[in-house]
């Protein structure tokens, strides 16, 4: 499973939201996202499954994180990601 896998899988279930959307999101995201980052790399079953754990014990703490980025995103200026729906135009 790539990190990307997780962090989809993690959202999701934090938010609610659909995985096929979180996944869409995520896309948009990484396609901003410099060389070198993370998301692609691959995670042991038995890793992953272990960070899933985890995550799914503090899904308020990863909504926090969530709010926590975007408002240091919006303070500092930097470029929005289009929505979903801005991005299929």
């Amino acid at each position: 499973m790539k990190n990307s896998e997780i962090m989809v899988r993690a959202l999701a279930e934090a938010t609610g939201a659909p995985p096929a959307y979180v996944h869409q999101l995520t896309a948009l995201v990484q396609a901003t996202m410099p060389p070198g980052h993370k998301l692609d790399d691959d995670v042991p079953a038995d890793e992953a499954s272990r960070l899933l754990r985890l995550f799914r014990h503090n899904p308020e703490g990863i909504r926090r994180w969530l709010l926590a980025g975007y408002v240091k995103a919006m303070a500092d200026g930097l470029p929005r990601t289009p929505t979903l729906t801005e991005a299929s135009h």
